[in-house]
């Protein structure tokens, strides 16, 4: 499964914690390709993640770039999610890109600066940026495999692996359990990484389901909701957490439509 790249070329892991970043590591790992993974401290993510992916890192001995965002946005200084929420609501489909050039966007350009080396190379100054890897696969939602064409690409100036970019989810699956890999715990109750948790493209179920698991969170996204409530500059769709027929956390609900499955236990 995946490709068999034999060259000598080095790759940091986009790593999330989730079946997919996770087996690009250990592929990476096992073509002598692995140079350590970055991690992007979204300050939205579950409780816990990044001492996970601390924990997890001393285990398997890799070597760890942890980066937090921070972006300034025309006039105005946004620097965190609450900040954005607070200007301009809670982040929709539209307004995707925006959120995430604040909390990982700036962060991968921190990161590659922080990894770019300046070589002589035929008597020529040239800039050497870091090589990443993604566990971005073609089997994936429709709305990522937008901006995603193919194995191998660019971001930021920096050479992009989609190691696992042809596998289909049986294969994941089977080297998960091929490794025994471990797998962030948000993932076996959420079923996603838990690096951020924007809402963004969150379904109504979700605000149960975040509720339920971290309820610390949910507190504090019913907070923001409060806050911006009345603000009559922020539109009505975006004064609550989530996309698809959303009502928030300041609206109980009590329906819950299929959070556990047969692979949330895998380990």
């Amino acid at each position: 499964n995946g490709s068999s790249e034999t060259t000598n070329k080095k790759y940091w892991v986009m790593f999330s914690g989730g079946k997919d970043s996770s087996c690009v590591a250990y592929r990476l790992i096992e073509l002598g390709q692995f140079e350590g993974i970055v991690t992007f401290d979204t300050g939205i993510a579950v409780p816990g993640f990044i001492d996970w992916i601390k924990e997890i890192c001393k285990k398997r001995k890799w070597k760890i770039h942890i980066e937090k965002g921070g972006y300034m946005s025309g006039n105005e200084k946004i620097q965190s999610y609450d900040e954005f929420v607070r200007k301009f609501g809670f982040p929709k489909p539209r307004s995707h890109s925006w959120i995430m050039r604040i909390v990982k966007g700036r962060a991968f350009t921190k990161f590659k600066k922080a990894h770019t080396e300046n070589k002589i190379i035929k008597g020529k100054k040239k800039k050497i940026r870091p090589k990443v890897a993604s566990g971005v696969r073609q089997a994936e939602s429709k709305r990522r495999m937008k901006n995603v064409k193919g194995e191998y690409g660019e971001f930021d100036g920096c050479e992009v692996w989609n190691v696992v970019y042809d596998w289909k989810d049986q294969d994941v699956w089977d080297y998960v359990k091929k490794y025994e890999i471990e797998i962030s715990p948000a993932y076996k109750t959420i079923h996603m990484s838990g690096d951020c948790l924007c809402g963004a493209y969150a379904r109504k179920s979700e605000t149960e389901i975040v509720s339920i698991f971290f309820p610390e969170v949910a507190k504090r996204l019913a907070k923001l909701e409060n806050e911006i409530k009345d603000n009559e500059k922020i539109p009505k769709q975006c004064k609550y957490w989530g996309y698809k027929d959303g009502e928030g956390f300041n609206t109980k609900q009590r329906k819950l439509d299929s959070i556990l499955c047969g692979e949330c236990d895998i380990n």
